[in-house]
């Protein structure tokens, strides 16, 4: 298997057996908001939800159903992931 494009030090998270997901990262062009969903057993990707900002050299841990990703943009967010829902949500960081 061979992503159509080369992209480097994206994130990367396995949610089922044999499934992975590869999140952000940089290419020629900059850093990236995309999410590809990688089938390890038939060796396929598919293009998944993309990430609401652009983040490179982000960092992310995943907790039972969600996936957090913090920093690798210019603003003071994080994004939350479902997998259950497949879906993104952005969050502002608040100082006290």
């Amino acid at each position: 298997m061979k992503l159509h494009r080369g992209i480097e030090a994206g994130l990367l998270f396995s949610v089922k057996p044999n499934e992975i997901l590869l999140m952000g990262g940089n290419m020629e062009l900059g850093s990236l908001k995309s999410v590809i969903k990688i089938n390890l057993a038939d060796e396929t990707y598919v293009w998944d939800s993309n990430m609401k900002n652009e983040r490179l050299l982000q960092k992310g841990v995943k907790l039972k159903e969600s996936i957090f990703i913090f920093g690798g943009d210019f603003k003071d967010t994080f994004e939350k992931y479902s997998t259950k829902d497949r879906k993104w949500k952005d969050h502002q960081f608040s100082y006290n």
